[in-house]
């Protein structure tokens, strides 16, 4: 790949300031070009060469960093001829033993064609117990992934360091004794192992994102009661919402502790384990951005993380959210030469409060989870309510996409953003619902069905008479209908890709469960043909059809622009990984009345006319179309003919 300019000439920069060894001198340039001089590295005795000595590995190693930071190739995702349709893979932390673990999968997730892989926070959390709410659920709860207690320590639970029983960290030496490690050696090996991760994921081609969560901390986070050291000379007090005696303000629960009488589970929740900030006042906003986030992005930044998932998009500081994302973009587009991948998490609040992550997001979240299924049972719905919904081509569904569409490739003025590649997308479930294989069981139990924890709070161990060839098809379905019918891309949680049953929590630290399958195969053609849509554009949108007698097939029109005007393809994907299915004459053609397009297409390779007929698809021969249409009543050869000729005259991409 060709290098940008830029690029170029920084490399170019490093290069001329480079160290020059002759023996045990060490020289550099100075501002004019001219050598100057490094203190001595042999026999350092004295404080003063010491310090020389420690400044000159401090500008050897930067260096270093430099010049293989740009000689480094960016990742696919980044590339000028990449699509920027995302294929996300959410790395659970809880579903992993550390972040070794999540290195070692890496492999595995970019051999099914994934292009970016997200963490979710991984610092030490809360250690205040959730109050016993909702009714039926256990005291105890604590340790909310999403309760940051320290934004400088990683989480134990996926520290890289041992521990005993007493939890203090240590090493074991030659000896076979135990060392113990101070927390400094702690946080050094944990960094250390998320560099990595970073670097294998980059290795890969993916990019590697980071969870942000701008609106709340920890209630006994150090930083709440003014006494976090790093943040020495700051009083970091008025930061926090508190009642008129000073106490913190915990989201849903009076100054008691009682639970306010306008929360109404499960529409409105208690977050009684977090504190949110207060924003209000200018200069402490300021305070929070400069002395808080923008250090704290810092931090992924300089491991390697190239992209953010920004957690509740609608809940959060407009301010507060533009001045942290900007710093990180340009930090970014500095050192590689592009802005980063941002995604949204949108669900919740209205398109007003989520438009305050415009124009810096690149994605955003639609709400392909909440799109019917044919196959399986849906939530509030019945299967024929898919047909349905998609009978009308200004459904529910398509308007959230168009209005999410606008606050990525618009500006706030309304004028487009040069060069967006992105979109909206679609979810295939996450940690806030049931794992995927549980969505399809004989039968639902009387409960919430997409509030994860509640159901595990009650049936930690039931499989709710699990029908696993049902689940199987109903997953495969689901997740190419959220990846299809999202212009922007998709994303999936660790392990629905193995059909796993484990019941996820925030809270809990737990291992991968009961695996009933493997759906990479499937998953890496579906990645592939998305790999291979053009460019996403503002106005694009989606399609889904039906054919009677064929509820395995998730036949998805995808357009790219406005009305008629760009590409228009079709893809057709079997969910049935048991049944091969070759479509009749008749259902061709039907098809191609549906779709507008030619029945030629439906014989060219690999999608060169814009069809993808996935594993287990196949369309009758010519022969038997030709038959088809001499027989056909209603249907004659010079009429298909006719038909072919005006959608060309109209326009229509036939090839």
């Amino acid at each position: 790949m060709k290098m940008p300019q830029k690029s170029r000439m920084l490399l170019k920069g490093v290069l001329l300031c480079s160290l020059i060894f002759s023996g045990d001198a060490a020289f550099a340039t100075d501002a004019k070009g001219h050598l100057e001089p490094l203190p001595t590295v042999t026999d350092v005795k004295s404080e003063t060469k010491q310090k020389q000595n420690d400044s000159y590995e401090s500008l050897k190693e930067k260096v270093k960093m430099d010049t293989t930071a740009n000689a480094t190739a960016l990742p696919e995702a980044y590339r000028a001829e990449h699509n920027g349709v995302m294929r996300m893979y959410n790395m659970f932390p809880r579903s992993y033993k550390n972040i070794d673990a999540m290195t070692a999968d890496l492999e595995r997730v970019r051999d099914m064609g994934f292009t970016h892989v997200w963490l979710n926070p991984i610092h030490t959390p809360t250690d205040v117990e959730k109050k016993k709410w909702p009714e039926g659920t256990p005291n105890g709860l604590k340790g909310s992934l999403y309760a940051m207690k320290d934004p400088y320590q990683i989480n134990p639970d996926f520290s890289v360091v041992k521990r005993d029983e007493n939890g203090k960290a240590y090493e074991t030496n030659a000896s076979g004794e135990k060392v113990y490690l101070r927390d400094a050696d702690v946080t050094a090996r944990d960094q250390a192992a998320l560099k990595r991760f970073t670097k294998k994921a980059t290795e890969l081609g993916m990019v590697p994102m980071f969870d942000l969560v701008l609106s709340h901390i920890a209630p006994d986070s150090a930083i709440v009661d003014g006494t976090h050291p790093k943040f020495a000379g700051v009083d970091t007090k008025p930061w926090f919402a508190r009642w008129p005696s000073g106490k913190p303000k915990l989201h849903g629960l009076d100054e008691q502790g009682n639970i306010l009488p306008e929360i109404k589970y499960p529409d409105k929740e208690v977050w009684d384990d977090v504190v949110m900030f207060d924003y209000h006042d200018p200069k402490v906003r300021k305070e929070i951005t400069e002395k808080l986030w923008k250090p704290f992005v810092q931090q992924f930044f300089d491991a390697g993380f190239m992209g953010i998932r920004v957690d509740s998009v609608a809940n959060n500081n407009a301010d507060v959210m533009t001045d942290t994302l900007t710093y990180f973009s340009e930090k970014h587009k500095e050192k590689y030469g592009v802005a980063p991948t941002i995604i949204g998490e949108s669900l919740g609040g209205t398109i007003e409060a989520q438009s305050k992550i415009s124009p810096l997001a690149t994605h955003i979240y639609n709400s392909a989870y909440w799109v019917p299924n044919n196959t399986g049972p849906n939530i509030g719905a019945t299967p024929e309510t898919a047909k349905q919904m998609w009978s009308h081509d200004d459904n529910w569904y398509q308007q959230e996409m168009g209005q999410k569409q606008a606050l990525i490739f618009r500006d706030k003025s309304g004028q487009a953003i040069e060069g967006r590649k992105g979109g909206t997308v679609g979810y295939a479930g996450s940690h806030d619902e049931l794992p995927w294989v549980l969505q399809f069981p004989a039968q639902l139990p009387p409960m919430n069905p997409h509030m994860a924890d509640e159901v595990l709070f009650r049936a930690p161990s039931a499989n709710f008479g699990l029908d696993a060839k049902a689940a199987t098809i109903g997953v495969r379905e689901k997740i190419a209908n959220a990846a299809l019918t999202s212009d922007g891309g998709w994303f999936i949680t660790s392990f629905d890709d193995k059909l796993d049953t484990t019941l996820r929590s925030v809270f809990d630290k737990h291992s991968t469960g009961q695996q009933l399958g493997d759906l990479s195969p499937f998953i890496k053609e579906l990645n592939s043909i998305l790999n291979a849509q053009p460019v996403t554009q503002f106005g694009s949108w989606s399609k889904r059809h039906f054919l009677e007698g064929r509820d395995e097939l998730v036949i998805v029109q995808r357009h790219t622009g406005f009305g008629h005007a760009g590409p228009k393809n079709l893809i057709i994907l079997n969910a049935d990984p048991e049944k091969d299915v070759k479509l009749t004459p008749a259902e061709l053609v039907k098809l191609a009345e549906k779709t507008g397009r030619s029945v030629d297409d439906f014989f060219a390779d690999k999608g060169e006319k814009g069809v993808w007929l996935g594993k287990g698809v196949e369309a009758p021969t010519r022969e038997e179309l030709q038959s088809h249409v001499v027989q056909s009543k209603t249907f004659s050869a010079r009429i298909l003919r006719a038909r072919e000729r005006l959608v060309e005259g109209f326009g229509r991409q036939v090839g």
